[in-house]
Parts: C-alpha cells; sequence; structure tokens
C-alpha cells in the first residue's frame, strides 16, 4: 500500500514539473514574440527559427515518403475495393432513367420499364424513341432493326409500337407509353402475334 503511494506521489511531482517547464518555455516564447514585434514592421509578424522550419521539412518528407508507401497499387487487390464499371442495364436505369424507374427482368434482359410514382420527381423525357431503342438494344436482347408500327393517342397518353428482331431472330414488339413532353411512363417488350394461315 505504502508503495503505491509512492508511486502516486512521484507521478503527481513529475507531471508537476512537466507543467511547469511547458508554461514557463511558452511564457518565454511569448515574450521572445512580443519583442520580435516591437522592433518590427507589422507586414512581418511574429519570429521564424530555423528548428520549427526544419522540422516542418522533415515533418512533410516524412509524411510524403509514408503516402507514397500507401499508395503503391498492390497486386492482391480485389475488383470490389478498385470498383466495377457499370453496366448496360445500370447505365441505362440511373444514368438515362435517373433512377425514377422500376425493371422488370426475364434472365439478364428488360422485359418491362414503369415510371415510379413520386410527388418529387418527373418522367424522363426521350425525344427520339427510335435512337433510345437502338442505344439499349442489347439490354434488351435485341437487334438494332426496328420499325414503327403505330402512335395512339389515348386519353392523355401516346401509345407507340415498334416490331423489332431479337438476336435470335425472333420477331418482337416494344410498346412504350408517353406522357405530355414526351416523357417516359412505361416500357413493355412482348412476343409478337404469328398469323395462321387456314
Amino acid at each position: 500500500m505504502a508503495f503505491q503511494n509512492i508511486k502516486v506521489q512521484v507521478v503527481s511531482v513529475v507531471l508537476a514539473l512537466v507543467l511547469t517547464a511547458a508554461y514557463l518555455g511558452n511564457m518565454q516564447n511569448l515574450t521572445h514574440k512580443s519583442e520580435a514585434r516591437n522592433s518590427r514592421f507589422p507586414a512581418s509578424v511574429g519570429s521564424v527559427s530555423m528548428a520549427s522550419t526544419s522540422l516542418e521539412k522533415l515533418q512533410r518528407i516524412e509524411e510524403n515518403d509514408l503516402a507514397e508507401e500507401v499508395a503503391v497499387p498492390s497486386v492482391r487487390r480485389s475488383l470490389a475495393s478498385i470498383g466495377q464499371p457499370a453496366d448496360g442495364i445500370a447505365n441505362l436505369r440511373y444514368g438515362t432513367l435517373e433512377g425514377k424507374y422500376a425493371f422488370k427482368m426475364d434472365g439478364e434482359k428488360i422485359s418491362e420499364i414503369l415510371f415510379i410514382e413520386s410527388r418529387n420527381e418527373k418522367p424522363t423525357i426521350i425525344p427520339d424513341r427510335t435512337d433510345f431503342l437502338k442505344k439499349y438494344a442489347a439490354q434488351f436482347g435485341l437487334k438494332a432493326v426496328y420499325k414503327k408500327l403505330s402512335s395512339v393517342l389515348k386519353d392523355d397518353r401516346l401509345i407507340e409500337t415498334y416490331s423489332v428482331k431479337t438476336s435470335s431472330g425472333q420477331s418482337r414488339l416494344i410498346q412504350l407509353t408517353l406522357g405530355e413532353a414526351n416523357t417516359l411512363l412505361a416500357l413493355k417488350t412482348q412476343e409478337a402475334p404469328t398469323l395462321r394461315l387456314f
């Protein structure tokens, strides 16, 4: 027990000495700075000591060395830590359509796109639907062969239907539902009806 009391007393004395030395060092530094300020013009405030500038240079060199060591590319890094480029579906969903639409998938291909109703968001304007379909043909599993079949005005919506060919050569239909100012409300792909001859 007495040994612990001696330890506490020694630590207290050392702490008091350190604080006193720090206080006196600051007082001397302040006195030196104020004398230097009084003997100089107002534009040159404070004093610069060689010790502080060389210390800063050494610290900068050490920081730069550490930064170079950390920045060295590692062969062991996986793609998740580097990042992956967006695929065509992500570019369509978050790029062109700005994340405002729900996608229905058929395997790896988009079969339907619906605008998510929101007070804050307006549907995306698609001024040239043919270019839009050509640009994102692969995401729908289509070739870039488009033929506009019809354009029908129903209530306040324009419904456009396009005939397309899939990458396997089958015929399909794409139906776009547009709102005012050519805003995309929905897009749906479906099999083209086959004609039966009797």
